[in-house]
């Protein structure tokens, strides 16, 4: 079993806030420099996954990605949206 949800931060496109984005609130103004950022501030997602293993056990955890994502070589924003269909496809079965 798989679901998306929300993560207890946010992304920030460091680049994009170092370049002069101007801060409205929670959120800034602008475009994102880096790839895979969507808007400069957006809400980090995750997926929960749920295994129920072949002895009957169960597994817990979840899907999210690393603070300050794609910054100083670490992975691009995860959006839990671009890769849900792929565990419900390759692991779920």
């Amino acid at each position: 079993m798989c679901a998306l949800g929300r993560s207890g931060y946010m992304h920030r496109d460091l680049a994009a806030m170092k370049g002069g984005a101007k801060r409205d609130g929670f959120i800034f103004q602008g475009e994102p420099l880096t790839p895979g950022f969507r808007k400069i501030a957006e809400p980090a997602t995750i997926i929960s996954v749920m295994l129920i293993l072949e002895d009957g056990q169960i597994a817990f955890g979840d899907c999210a990605d690393v603070i300050l994502a794609g910054a100083a070589g670490r992975d691009p924003a995860f959006h839990g949206e671009d890769h849900i269909g792929y565990l419900e496809s390759e692991v779920a079965p």
